[in-house]
């Protein structure tokens, strides 16, 4: 049976959700106007019968890619980068609250006074830097994440000189070298549909993973999310075991996922030496869009 979420820590996990929910945000923002300027590209170059317009757009859009590939390469390590340091001091702040209330161990108690004094101020939280283990944290979380920036813009590049080629064919094919734009239009449309570049309601999906089709946009705000999760959840793991904390909690808010679900309110141990619970194997996220975060467990 699930335990009883206290109205606290729903506020307190609301508070953790959506300062991560804005360092994804920001990590989507380039995606916008690239699929923007990606669409209407697309749209001209393959009406056109212009070979130069088309060959214009083609080394363009490269240039585009490219340039959004860094900006969202570089959005993505500063949000690595602040989310393992929100997941630390997040559990400072948590093991302050719990050691007033008598909570964590006394040898994790008297180590946290003894670094940090018996009240830690914001300026003391400000002063923990990123230790060697948070860089190694951000250098994985880091390459695995920006492969998959670079994997993304290579399919990006792909999907859209696919699509013109395709297109632009189709339409001279069925209508001849100077179709009305109305039929053309419509032809257009029909074959970006066919090629699964364009949704039936007429969104753009430059995205192609496993067989699914998404919008660039939310698919880098996906990205993000579990990027940030990833990190927040290292860093709060790595804090923990600095302060001598070994036992963790996952976050509950009635899932019926069943991937996540099994997990809500189960209390594991990191290192895998507690007597009463199970080594932690798996931790948040566990699925894109997964909005569970670990706390520590006195």
């Amino acid at each position: 049976m699930a335990a009883a979420t206290s109205a606290a820590t729903i506020a307190r996990n609301k508070v953790i959700n959506d300062t991560l929910a804005k360092l994804s945000n920001k990590v989507a923002s380039p995606s916008l106007e690239l699929s923007s300027y990606l669409g209407a590209g697309i749209t001209k170059a393959a009406l056109s019968n212009n070979y130069s317009t088309i060959s214009k757009f083609l080394t363009e859009k490269d240039i585009k890619i490219e340039a959004w590939r860094r900006m969202t390469d570089a959005s993505l390590k500063k949000s690595v980068d602040t989310s393992i340091q929100y997941g630390r001091k997040y559990a400072m702040q948590q093991m302050t609250g719990d050691r007033a209330k008598g909570i964590v161990n006394k040898v994790a108690q008297q180590r946290y006074i003894d670094r940090y004094g018996a009240d830690v101020t914001k300026e003391g939280l400000d002063r923990y830097i990123m230790s060697k283990r948070d860089l190694a944290i951000r250098d994985a979380v880091i390459d695995n994440m920006s492969n998959s920036v670079d994997d993304l813009a290579r399919t990006i590049g792909r999907r859209v000189d696919g699509a013109i080629r395709s297109s632009h064919l189709e339409v001279i094919e069925q209508l001849g070298p100077s179709p009305g734009l109305d039929d053309a239009t419509t032809l257009f449309r029909e074959q970006l549909i066919k090629d699964g570049l364009v949704s039936q309601d007429g969104a753009f999906q430059f995205v192609e993973i496993n067989g699914r089709r998404y919008e660039l946009e939310s698919y880098s705000e996906l990205l993000g999310r579990t990027t940030t999760r990833e990190a927040f959840t290292q860093g709060t793991i790595d804090q923990a075991l600095a302060e001598g904390a070994d036992l963790v909690k996952i976050s509950g808010h009635a899932s019926t996922c069943e991937i996540c679900g099994p997990f809500e309110y189960k209390i594991f141990s990191i290192s895998g030496t507690s007597p009463d619970h199970p080594m932690l194997t798996d931790a948040p996220p566990f699925h894109p869009n997964c909005g569970h975060i670990i706390t520590i467990y006195g």
